[in-house]
């Protein structure tokens, strides 16, 4: 941190450090605690990309790695269009393909299918 104002024409310098991850971990403390008979968590990770060809491979290395029912998988050029769905149980070459209809957002789509799969 500087210790004296900094001049308006001054250029600054960002230094930002990665994130890690904490699914795994959320899914040892908290999910496993649940009570006996009660619903099992659905859980849903999200994988943005700018290619397509990544976006496949990160989703599928996610969804074994992570250990999570589904990956909601889209591109950073068609966010808001289109997302794949890859399932722990459904064949990695044949993801389910979600598109935005016209009065829905993605986000709406996604809830429509999810919220039900959540309460079984």
């Amino acid at each position: 941190m500087s210790r004296e104002k900094i001049s308006g024409g001054d250029e600054l310098t960002l230094h930002l450090l990665s994130v890690p991850k904490v699914l795994l971990l959320v899914q040892q403390e908290w999910l496993h605690r649940a009570a006996p008979g009660a619903t099992q968590p659905f859980i849903v990770t999200f994988k943005l990309e700018t290619s397509e060809e990544a976006m496949k491979r990160k989703a599928i290395s996610n969804l074994h790695a992570y250990r999570c029912d589904a990956v909601v998988a889209n591109i950073l050029p068609s966010y808001k269009e289109w997302v794949l769905i890859y399932t722990k149980d459904s064949d990695d070459s044949a993801p389910l393909l979600v598109r935005c209809e016209a009065a829905k957002t993605i986000e709406a789509a996604l809830c429509d299918m999810f919220i039900p799969l959540s309460r079984r």
